[in-house]
């Protein structure tokens, strides 16, 4: 995982959203690995948390993703992380990929063209159904393999991968201040 990888090298702690966020950019960062045989040493964890746990990352994702109540936790170089319950990554796929892009309030939406019925169900299985059944659908992706992920896109530069999502991450900056404007301007706009 790039996000544990990147609190355990020092660079930031686990935002409510799961997403690394970093004490100069919030979550709004991508990150990227390079291997390499180099003898390195990280800096050291970052002991003051950046996320003030204001969950809005949880208003502004259209597939309720992350829950607002609900933790989990991970230990990393020995210290444990809690951040919010994440729902299964199909649907992640489903609202970041473009499937579905209307809020739950069905008030503001995201680029998506698309649409999909809505809430999903609390079945795993089904939502990984219909995650592979709008995919299959696509008419972007006709003639290719219908599951394509950011993964793809890294080993396969001729790869196409459209994220039209990803608000959980682009909300939330630094300061909390910009965060409440982000979340407003995506919800008037939308």
């Amino acid at each position: 995982s790039h996000r544990f990888g990147a609190v355990a090298a020092g660079l930031g702690r686990l935002g409510w959203s799961g997403n690394l966020m970093t004490p100069q950019f919030g979550s709004a960062v991508f990150l990227a690995t390079v291997l390499t045989s180099a003898e390195m040493e990280s800096d050291p964890l970052i002991e003051e948390d950046p996320c003030d746990k204001c969950k809005l990352c949880t208003t502004v994702c259209p597939v309720e993703m992350v829950s607002n109540k609900q933790t989990m936790s991970v230990t990393i170089a020995g210290k444990e992380h809690s951040y919010g319950r994440k729902g299964h990554n199909a649907r992640c796929i489903i609202g970041c990929a473009g499937y579905h892009g209307l809020a739950p309030n069905k008030k503001w939406s995201t680029w998506s063209p698309f649409r999909v019925d809505y809430p999903f169900s609390d079945n795993v299985a089904d939502v990984i159904d219909l995650s592979r059944r709008v995919r299959s659908a696509d008419p972007d992706r006709q003639g290719t393999r219908a599951f394509l992920t950011q993964r793809d896109k890294c080993f396969n530069p001729n790869e196409t991968y459209t994220n039209t999502c990803g608000n959980c991450g682009l909300i939330c900056w630094e300061k909390r201040e910009d965060r409440e404007e982000n979340r407003r301007l995506l919800m008037d706009s939308g």
